[in-house]
């Protein structure tokens, strides 16, 4: 929309496609047997393995500590697993840091590549319990564990940001920025994730939910499955022949 309400056609409208989701080639063509994991790992009760990311302003490290603080009792217990990437923010994993020696919480540090891929490949299959921080210096490593993460784990927690759109069983909290909503939105329509819990309380009741029932996850596995065999997922793959098809290949 230009001024006063004059539209402004910046872009022809056969240059518009829609294409869906764009996500990772590995990510996309694992969705069926990570799924099927992530059943498996309900039906024999094992630990409920979230994931957490820092985002590129680091400007998490509250709701960080107060969400594995409210999961003390059930990582003790060995109903809670969490790993947490905190991308190459040193500075706010200090602060984390802080937060978790304050509360009691214990922790495992993985700050190498090779450590990481390392441990992600041993507990694809195998269990995995406690508190688990990832740190890497290389950018190229800090943004990639997630993508490696995601697959291990049983649900992402994420505020409605560009990981909205990842097929992975997701637990939404608070948006930042207004337009983050429509990320929980569409997570919601495609039934891969939860509503966008709008407060600590809701949130810590999810969560709790997560943890302790196994329907939800079930649900979630479900419809990405469903997502992923009506090309929902498939946006990379559709740019690239919309790419080819315009240089006539």
């Amino acid at each position: 929309m230009g001024e006063d309400n004059n539209l402004e056609h910046c872009l022809p409208k056969e240059e518009i496609q829609e294409v869906g989701h764009y996500i990772d080639h590995e990510i996309v063509s694992n969705i069926e047997y990570d799924c099927s994991l992530r059943l498996a790992r309900l039906k024999k009760g094992c630990s409920r393995r979230f994931l957490l990311t820092m985002g590129g302003a680091g400007a998490q490290v509250q709701k960080f500590a107060d969400i594995v603080g409210a999961s003390k009792d059930a990582i003790k217990n060995e109903k809670a697993t969490f790993f947490i990437n905190m991308g190459d923010h040193k500075g706010r994993w200090e602060a984390l840091e802080a937060e978790f020696k304050k509360a009691g919480i214990s922790y495992t540090l993985h700050d190498t590549w090779k450590e990481s891929r390392s441990f992600i490949d041993e507990h694809r299959e195998k269990p995995v319990f406690g508190v688990h921080v990832f740190l890497h210096e290389n950018f190229y490593a800090a943004v990639y564990a997630t993508n490696l993460l995601m697959r291990i784990s049983d649900v992402m927690i994420t505020k409605p940001s560009e990981l909205s759109f990842y097929p992975v069983p997701k637990l939404f909290i608070q948006r930042v920025g207004r337009h983050e909503a429509w990320g929980a939105i569409r997570g919601s329509e495609i039934g891969d994730g939860t509503i966008e819990t709008g407060s600590v309380t809701s949130m810590h009741r999810t969560l709790k939910l997560l943890i302790e029932d196994t329907d939800l996850i079930e649900l979630y596995c479900d419809h990405i499955v469903k997502n992923y065999k009506q090309g929902i997922y498939n946006g990379a793959y559709n740019t690239v022949d919309l790419a080819l098809k315009l240089q006539g290949r």
